[in-house]
């Protein structure tokens, strides 16, 4: 996800869309509203991948609580802003090459919806959806309930064709580069590889955007089309799945014979021939819908969301990994027992893991195993070999540990995910590319030392550069952001201009009563902006006070 912003929702009338970086960081004072931008997130996520067997120009429902976190929002009274002007929240994101929008309101219109909302329910009619793809000059808006679709159409004319091109053919080769790499096991040159193919796919991106000088087309409006959903549409998220039936209905009508069906018998002399037209407008286009819908269905079904809550250390020495248990740190040991014994051929996933165990980061121990009780088959424990080399169970050493190895165990079992991830698109080798694995972290900081708590701005800046990962951090800790500025500064960046393109890191503010803003590095990694009072400025505060005696 590269941009999120909402209207109307929970703490906010209106979040502006914000940009986000590989890494991410969310601070501000408690109450700001931090999480309510990751439930925003979490949220949407969850409904655009969402899959029905209603045709979604029929109808559409927004679910508010989520199979796989419990966010706290149970229905659409809980969600919607308390001094919004109109009862419509909306959210909106880039995936990808994507713009999405999809607006919610109450089911108070028993003529459109089919039922009344009631304050228990916990979904709420999706409105509107709109989906735009900029790069080639799409954008499809469906009203559910309504079965009204429009699409507009542009012309992308680029002032500079050959430099696409010319990025194109260095793609090539370094996706040749990059499989050689991979087929020999030479891990440091695939990631290399793979970051600069990244690179070089948003800078190909950037320059077509600038470029796209967006010549109107024209616009397609119809009604109650007969639409047709062939097999296999239904493992498609629904947006897809949509403009893919689209297409197909635009493929297969004969426009020199119009049915009833096709045009609907309320319709007037005038409103039949704008359909017909837009039908045919469509038809034309038929060829660069389907392609839009495949597209939309590799970046919506590669959407990987993890969210590790805070609070999750327990001192529990037995683990049962089953499915559905909920306890956390069993449910992560259970997938890392998979993805090891599954997926782990070159031991990618256990060095990770050791790496960030080991004395020069967090020194947990030198080494990490699951057992199984003798006694009791099914229940595990996780152990760890400490430096005096004496095997512990992982809940004898500590709350910090504990919540250290709940969060490396978890983010382990993503590393597979974005290897796999990456190598399907390389082979895929689409326009669109598929999305990292995202992982949100709630307040990592939590029972580490300060120094550990530094270690964690370079676990994340890892996980960003090296393993192709998103990463979204709320924090509290002055530790953890003034070790990103040390990254920064170790970049050896030309100028600040060379680090809002290049550097990895982002940093949003939230202040009290106002929308969140982005603090700017400097090539020193400096901040060229304030934090407000209370946070960055605390400690100094009071050391100044010691000093001087103004106590």
């Amino acid at each position: 996800m590269k941009k999120i912003g909402f209207r109307n929702f929970r703490k906010f009338v209106d979040f502006p869309t914000i940009d986000l970086g590989d890494v991410t960081y969310l601070v501000g004072k408690n109450n700001a509203g931090k999480s309510t931008m990751v439930k925003a997130m979490i949220l949407l996520a969850e409904n655009l991948t969402a899959k029905s067997a209603f045709p979604l120009g029929t109808e559409a429902y927004f679910h508010f609580d989520t199979p796989n976190y419990n966010l706290h929002i149970n229905t659409f009274d809980d969600a919607l802003n308390f001094d919004a002007l109109d009862k419509t929240i909306t959210f909106e994101a880039q995936i990808g090459i994507f713009d999405f929008q999809i607006s919610v309101q109450p089911a108070d219109d028993e003529n459109l919806y089919n039922h009344m909302q009631m304050k228990t329910d916990r979904i709420a009619p999706i409105s509107r959806v709109i989906v735009e793809d900029s790069l080639h000059g799409i954008s499809v808006t469906i009203y559910p309930f309504q079965q009204r679709y429009e699409v507009d159409f542009r012309s992308n004319e680029w002032a500079d064709i050959s430099s696409v091109e010319e990025i194109n053919s260095t793609l090539k080769i370094i996706r040749r580069e990059h499989r050689n790499a991979v087929a020999h096991g030479d891990q440091m040159a695939a990631a290399s590889l793979l970051l600069e193919i990244e690179q070089l796919k948003s800078k190909r991106d950037l320059m077509k955007r600038t470029q796209n000088q967006n010549v109107g087309v024209g616009k397609a409006i119809l009604h109650s089309l007969p639409m047709t959903y062939s097999n296999g549409y239904e493992s498609m998220p629904l947006i897809a799945r949509e403009i893919m039936a689209l297409a197909d209905f635009a493929s297969h009508v004969n426009l020199s014979r119009p049915t009833e069906s096709i045009l609907a018998m309320e319709m007037n002399r005038s409103e039949m021939s704008q359909q017909r037209d837009s039908i045919r407008l469509l038809k034309d286009h038929s060829k660069d819908l389907r392609m839009m819908a495949r597209q939309i269905n590799a970046v919506l079904s590669s959407i990987d969301i993890t969210y590790i809550q805070a609070h999750l250390a327990n001192q529990e020495k037995a683990l049962v990994p089953r499915l559905n248990h909920s306890d956390e740190f069993a449910k992560a040991v259970e997938k890392y027992m998979l993805n090891t014994a599954r997926y782990d051929r070159d031991g990618a996933i256990k060095r990770f893991l050791l790496k960030w165990m080991d004395e020069k980061h967090f020194n947990i121990g030198k080494d990490f195993k699951i057992i199984e009780e003798e006694e009791f088959p099914g229940i595990y424990k996780a152990n760890v070999l400490t430096f005096n080399d004496h095997w512990v169970n992982v809940a004898d050493m500590g709350m910090g540990t504990n919540q250290l190895m709940i969060l490396l165990v978890q983010i382990a079992n993503s590393i597979q995910k974005a290897r796999t991830r990456r190598a399907e698109y390389l082979i895929q080798n689409e326009e669109a590319p598929l999305s990292s694995p995202t992982i949100i972290i709630e307040e990592p900081e939590q029972n580490l030392h300060p120094l550990l708590q530094s270690f964690l701005a370079d676990l994340f800046y890892e996980l960003a550069t090296y393993y192709s990962m998103q990463l979204i951090i709320e924090t509290h800790s002055e530790y953890i952001i003034r070790k990103t500025q040390l990254i920064v500064a170790r970049e050896k960046y030309k100028n600040q201009s060379d680090v809002e393109m290049n550097n990895a890191q982002t940093v949003y503010y939230f202040p009290d009563s106002k929308p969140p803003y982005k603090m700017e590095y400097n090539e020193k990694g400096l901040f060229t902006n304030d934090f407000d009072r209370g946070f960055f400025d605390e400690a100094g505060n009071s050391a100044i006070k010691l000093m001087t005696g103004d106590i």
